[in-house]
């Protein structure tokens, strides 16, 4: 009986000794559940960051394809300007030349005016003179017309 008692106190020894390890593995079950569950809430959160990255990303795409073709647009626009501008000066260039041609034209017509002008004063001044001199001289033909009438008579 020794024999049984000692074997029955091995059984619950080892009893024992197995719910004590039982109860560690599911300690340890248990424990690596909540790891589990811990890693995939994680996996979860980065899988959430991702598709926002990836959100994000592809906006960020859009907005960068968009100002690519603004830039492309404001590069045209500045060509565009730039020949208009040229275009401008250029203008400007020539009517500036015209206008300093047609000033200088001008000048020269005022002062051509300016000597019609004194030309006319001294024709206008001749034919008073003239005048004048064709007055007295009618006058004088008067008086010797009736001189003559008058001796005659």
């Amino acid at each position: 009986m020794e024999e049984n008692q000692v074997l029955l106190q091995q059984d619950h020894a080892d009893k024992a000794t197995m719910e004590k390890n039982g109860k560690m593995v599911n300690n340890q079950i248990h424990d690596m559940q909540g790891r589990l569950e811990d890693i995939q809430r994680a996996l979860h959160e980065a899988y959430g960051s991702k598709r926002k990255l990836m959100v994000e990303y592809c906006d960020l795409q859009l907005h960068q394809e968009e100002a690519e073709r603004q830039s492309v647009q404001l590069s045209k626009d500045k060509t565009s300007l730039s020949t208009q501008l040229e275009d401008s000066k250029r203008l400007a260039d020539v009517e500036t030349r015209e206008r300093i041609n047609l000033l200088g034209k001008m000048r020269n017509l005022e002062h051509e005016l300016e000597v019609m002008k004194e030309h006319l004063d001294e024709e206008y001044d001749s034919k008073q003179e003239i005048e004048r001199q064709l007055s007295k001289s009618m006058a004088d033909v008067n008086l010797w017309k009736t001189r003559y009438f008058l001796k005659m008579f």
